[in-house]
Order: structure tokens, then C-alpha cells, then sequence
């Protein structure tokens, strides 16, 4: 699993290609336990330009094999290990992009999503499956006290999401 995400980040990377490691991945690193078995990355990429990006991956990665699902997402497999490529459309997710920072994932220096925006983007689409709603409540459980509380509020304002504030101070234990 460690060597196909470097071989990911390395593309990633080369292409310089704007890209945040998030999803399941991003809560395990930051201490919400639960496990996942695939990767997800947001990637400043038009949607139709998907198509380019998998042509180009197909060309430089071990693509076992692919899935285009309606330009919204590209799941590929490295070495059998699933890739899902998310372009962003929403403005939650340029901001995580623009915002992702450098970390150390088990020796490889990749862009990881922060924290508050990881919640963030969470929360907004945790009507569509609860396991978003239950990585919510972990993350704000585990990760309480080193939230960043001012760019936290900066996110639910600037982004428009006033109306999860007071189920977020619930979740903290503490007033935003």
C-alpha cells in the first residue's frame, strides 16, 4: 500500500500537479480510528480533462485497471491498490486543496489535507452516508484540542456553513 501511494505522489508531483492526500487515509492520520484500503486524492483538474490525466497515468503508472465513473471521479488501480482521483468542484474542496500542507506519511512527504477543512468537507456531505457523519464525530472527539479554532470559523463562515457551527461546539465541547 506504502509503495503504490509514493508511486502516486511521485507522479502527482512531477506532473506538478496541485493534489491533497484526504478521505479515509486523512482521518487515520489524524488519529480517528478507522481503517481504509484505498486512497484519496483531490487534484486541481478540470473534470474533462480526466481523461488526459488517466492517458498520462496509464502511460507511467502499473494501471491494473480503471474506472471513469461520469468525469465526477477516477478510480484507478495501482498494482490492484485503488486510486480514487477526485477533481474538485466544490469550493470546500479548493480550499482544502489550496490550503493542504506537507506531512510525513510513513516516510513519504506528500500534501495532506488540514484537519479543520478535512471536518469541513466531511460534515457538507454527511447526508449522503453516514460513515462521514461517524468520521465527524471521531475526528472532533479525537482531535479537539489541537483544532485551529480561528481558521475553523474562517472556513464555516467564508465557505457558508454558519449552520453546522453549533453542532461542531457541540461536537468540541467548547464555543467557536
Amino acid at each position: 500500500m506504502i509503495q503504490e501511494l509514493e508511486m502516486i505522489v511521485d507522479f502527482l508531483e512531477r506532473h506538478r500537479i496541485n493534489y491533497c492526500l484526504a478521505g479515509g487515509t486523512a482521518v487515520v492520520h489524524y488519529g480517528a480510528g478507522r481503517g481504509t484500503d484505498d486512497f484519496d486524492f483531490f487534484v486541481a483538474v478540470e473534470t474533462y480533462e480526466l481523461g488526459e490525466l488517466l492517458n498520462l497515468m496509464i502511460k507511467e503508472l502499473p494501471i491494473t485497471e480503471y474506472v471513469d465513473s461520469y468525469k465526477s471521479l477516477l478510480k484507478v488501480f495501482v498494482n490492484n491498490q485503488e486510486v480514487d482521483i477526485i477533481p474538485y468542484i466544490t469550493k470546500e474542496e479548493l480550499r482544502a486543496l489550496n490550503k493542504a500542507r506537507y506531512i510525513n506519511l510513513d516516510g513519504i512527504e506528500c500534501r495532506m489535507i488540514r484537519l479543520e477543512d478535512l471536518i469541513l468537507l466531511k460534515i457538507s456531505i454527511s447526508d449522503t452516508e453516514e460513515r462521514h457523519s461517524d468520521d465527524v464525530i471521531m475526528l472532533c472527539e479525537s482531535c479537539c484540542d489541537i483544532i485551529d479554532t480561528e481558521y475553523l470559523l474562517d472556513g464555516i463562515y467564508n465557505l457558508g456553513m454558519e449552520r453546522y457551527k453549533e453542532y461542531l461546539e457541540e461536537l468540541l465541547g467548547y464555543k467557536l
